[in-house]
């Protein structure tokens, strides 16, 4: 599923930054495992302890070395001997890891720990589908583990499984329902699956609960996302309506004019669109998209050569605001023909060549294409 900009990847890495610090996947469930296996049959709890941060600071070769010492003393423990596996797996031999870990797990079939690693291990070589199967069986001898629910979410929406990514991350949510990224998770699994109207009731649900913790770029992305499910959802009257209304807290006014842009196109208000073509030129006079926004805008398709004459006049309506914009006049040349494209080429040529650019040979090499510009 991919979006057209990136406003969605933007709201996630917003709401993730929030978080205080971040680990890497194995933490929380090593902190689990420490206080869930029974202590006197790990053995050393200070070597396992040890062991796990092996694995949380990627110190695989000496995570082995302990892996074995805690296994002298206990040779059927199945946690430490399906890390070790893990650890094989890490190391590039994963027939070895593999197969100690699921020895592991057979000893162990109800251990939560034994299945996740096992996850970890198809995971890492890259069988998700086996992988998911491990983590469903790990959830049912422990459902509210966070870390092995986090891990089934990113492998769900890896491939695609939406209707599952849901129930998942339902569960995240109601373990903290006011924590801000857990409703934005939620609501693009809504989205993902193609349950607009869901995710709009989400969305409104969890802006009321988190919209005072929030600073005013993240409400600025809320915001710019909600358009973004109105204009998968085709409502173009409700997305234009939004924006407009929360135009104020919205705090990147290039992606709010584009927005506002797109939405007045699909409603046929080529007025209203075009006055945020203008005003994103009045931002950006170089962005060359820009300009088609205007001529489309003003029901030119820049393509069609029979449109020249109507297309200069709109140039020549910007040029009065961005003279000085070397896109501009690179376009003029595009539909400038007879004594007009000679003046024009001219006076682009000499202010090139006084400032010694020879750049300006790939800019114009589309003119050697055609017979009337370069006669």
């Amino acid at each position: 599923y991919v979006y057209h900009d990136v406003t969605f990847i933007n709201i996630v890495f917003f709401f993730s930054s929030r978080r205080r610090h971040t680990r890497c996947s194995g933490v929380s469930w090593a902190r689990r495992c420490v206080q869930e296996t029974d202590a006197e049959y790990m053995g050393d709890v200070s070597n396992f302890k040890q062991l796990l941060k092996h694995y949380e600071g990627k110190q695989y070769k000496k995570g082995l070395k302990l892996a074995d010492k805690i296994l002298e003393n206990n040779p059927d423990h199945p946690e430490t001997t399906s890390l070790k596996g893990l650890f094989y797996v890490l190391t590039d031999k994963k027939d070895e890891g593999a197969k100690l870990a699921k020895g592991a797990l057979a000893k162990a079939l109800k251990s939560e720990i034994c299945w996740h690693i096992y996850g970890i291990v198809h995971r890492t070589m890259l069988n998700y589908p086996e992988a998911i199967k491990c983590y469903t069986t790990a959830l049912r001898f422990d459902p509210e583990n966070i870390q092995i629910l986090r891990d089934l979410a990113i492998l769900q929406i890896h491939t695609k499984e939406y209707e599952g990514l849901i129930d998942t991350r339902y569960k995240l949510l109601m373990n903290k329902p006011n924590f801000a990224l857990n409703w934005v998770s939620y609501i693009v699994a809504l989205h993902l699956s193609g349950g607009y109207q869901d995710a709009l009731k989400a969305f409104d649900s969890a802006y009321k609960i988190v919209e005072k913790d929030l600073k005013l770029q993240e409400k600025s992305e809320m915001h710019f996302y909600k358009s973004m499910i109105y204009e998968d959802l085709k409502d173009y009257k409700n997305m234009l309506e939004n924006l407009r209304t929360h135009e104020k807290e919205i705090v990147d006014t290039i992606g709010y004019h584009e927005f506002c842009y797109r939405a007045c196109r699909y409603l046929g208000d080529n007025q209203g669109a075009l006055q945020h073509a203008e005003e994103l030129l009045n931002i950006l006079p170089e962005n060359d998209q820009y300009y088609n926004f205007c001529l489309l805008a003003s029901g030119l398709d820049p393509n069609v050569k029979e449109n020249n004459e109507k297309i200069l006049e709109v140039y020549n309506r910007l040029a009065e605001k961005h003279s000085s914009s070397s896109v501009l006049k690179i376009r003029f040349l595009r539909v400038a023909s007879g004594e007009l494209f000679r003046t024009k080429i001219n006076d682009l040529l000499k202010k090139y060549f006084k400032k010694s650019m020879p750049s300006i040979f790939a800019e114009l090499k589309f003119l050697y294409l055609s017979l009337i510009h370069i006669s």
